[in-house]
């Protein structure tokens, strides 16, 4: 199946297996709608959040790349349809808007 969105983590193994939300990785997520709704580039926003003292999932130092992965490819704040959804069902076509 793969990863869970950036902000989301499963919280046990196998039939028993749910997603819970990462307390820092929405933080992270939020502030870079936040930033990205202010008008600044994905670059401007990969600095600030190092500077932050926000971390990534897996690299030492946040990219554009990946704050645009996040901003754009799993996280629908962008396009207002966060909601109650359960992060493991957003569907591709809504993640790539």
């Amino acid at each position: 199946m793969g990863d869970y969105l950036f902000g989301y983590a499963a919280t046990d193994k196998g039939r028993d297996r749910d997603v819970e939300p990462i307390k820092t990785e929405q933080k992270a997520a939020s502030r870079i709608v936040e930033l990205r709704q202010a008008g600044r580039f994905y670059r401007e926003i990969a600095t600030a959040l190092d500077a932050e003292g926000n971390k990534p999932r897996r690299a030492v130092s946040w990219s554009a790349a990946a704050v645009r992965n996040v901003a754009m490819g799993g996280d629908c704040r962008l396009i207002g349809r966060v909601g109650n959804r359960d992060p493991r069902h957003v569907s591709p076509c809504e993640r790539r808007r």
